[in-house]
């Protein structure tokens, strides 16, 4: 089996579910008021990931999401060992 960690950074992360909030968009208050467990939970996430040798797709580059399109040829690379 291989385990493939899709690696949003957390401030990333946060910055977009506060711009879908000031779009009008509705989200769990708890979800962005508690920004501590949310970073605890990406670095332990990281950790398990390194610990156990999950392939890892950094989702973010230059500031910026990649696309559905390029994260899924990501995954398939991994899948056919290519990667």
């Amino acid at each position: 089996d291989k385990v493939i960690f899709l690696d949003v950074p957390i401030d990333y992360s946060i910055n977009l579910l506060k711009a879908r909030t000031a779009d009008g968009g509705r989200i769990k208050n708890d979800i962005l008021e508690d920004e501590q467990l949310q970073r605890r939970a990406y670095d332990r996430s990281k950790y398990v990931a390194h610990k156990n040798g999950w392939k890892t797709i950094k989702c973010v580059q230059n500031d910026k999401l990649l696309s559905k399109e390029i994260i899924h040829e990501k995954i398939k690379r991994i899948i056919n060992n290519d990667y």
